[in-house]
């Protein structure tokens, strides 16, 4: 975009930064991040490490005064995400007294999560076909995400498994399109054998305002059926998504029905749009803080449920 500029780019490793600077056109390379955080050039990190280190890096980062992307999971933890909206509500509110002017007139820190998919054109055109529905909804996501080796490093529990590192995703695309708090997560997994590694999962997620929510996520599936599928019922709306690749929506006496006919669009370049757009004071925040805390919050407490095997009751923040 013409709006961006890529300043500098930091890697643990001098021949990967180097390598990635002269690639995506960057104006230097280090593998010192305080360096990037130092530089006043800089308004924007991007942050796109191993997911242990995601929640320290977005701390320090926001404490830098920069706006802040980090791919998911936001954090690993409670202790974490506490520490996040400590950060994130400290830093507001200094900028605001520094300022003098009132909240409303600032723009504040930007903290975005890498949830493509609820700004993924067929996801949005079916959340603007939601709006009129005043009823719960009733939403099931399957996701047959495929078998992946216990000894890989997306199952160390260091790193969070992939209920947090990918079920996140659809948790959070749930949140999206209810409109929604999650007040009650149930959580639950195939049996272990030894092959998979609890990545069998069945989430289901109650409402505030009375909507219904399942995702499953599978391991032990066949590729060949595809990966991703949404259904989606309420107020005489029937709506169904399948991989991204075809959308139909049967809503009253109209029906719809979009066929991707060059690449399967889950929403990454819209994403990146929309967070450009804000920071040149050209659109709305992409996610609020707020959503972004019910959707890490959830999706840690499907994380407890699994462990625990008993629901997990959310408590409003506010």
């Amino acid at each position: 975009a013409h709006d961006v500029k890529l300043i500098g780019i930091v890697s643990g490793s001098g021949l990967s930064a180097s390598s990635a600077a002269e690639r995506y056109g960057f104006d230097y390379c280090t593998t010192d991040e305080q360096e990037l955080l130092n530089d006043p050039a800089i308004n924007t990190v991007a942050i796109l490490t191993r997911h242990n280190l995601h929640a320290q890096q977005v701390i320090t980062a926001l404490k830098a005064r920069k706006h802040v992307f980090v791919e998911k999971p936001l954090c690993l933890n409670e202790e974490e995400l506490e520490e996040i909206i400590s950060t994130y509500q400290g830093v507001r509110e200094s900028i605001i007294t520094e300022d003098g002017r009132s909240s409303s007139a600032i723009q504040p820190p930007l903290l975005a999560v890498g949830f493509n998919r609820r700004f993924a054109p067929f996801l949005v055109e079916l959340k603007q076909h939601l709006q009129r529905v005043q009823e719960p909804l009733m939403l099931h996501y399957r996701v047959n995400a495929g078998f992946i080796a216990p000894d890989h490093w997306t199952q160390d529990p260091a790193q969070g498994g992939r209920l947090l590192g990918e079920a996140c995703h659809f948790i959070d695309l749930l949140i999206y399109l209810t409109g929604s708090t999650p007040q009650t997560i149930i959580a639950r997994a195939l049996p272990d054998s030894g092959l998979y590694s609890r990545d069998n999962l069945l989430i289901t997620l109650e409402f505030a305002n009375g909507s219904l929510g399942t995702v499953t996520y599978v391991a032990n599936g066949n590729k060949s059926s595809g990966k991703e599928s949404l259904e989606v019922f309420g107020g005489g709306l029937s709506a169904r998504l399948d991989d991204f690749r075809k959308l139909v929506i049967h809503d009253g006496n109209r029906s719809v029905k979009r066929v991707a006919r060059l690449r399967r669009d889950k929403g990454h370049r819209a994403e990146w749009r929309a967070i450009t757009a804000y920071l040149t004071g050209n659109g709305p925040i992409p996610i609020s803080f707020e959503e972004i805390v019910n959707s890490t919050q959830a999706t840690l407490a499907a994380q407890r449920g699994l462990q625990d095997g008993e629901p997990i009751t959310l408590h409003n923040r506010s």
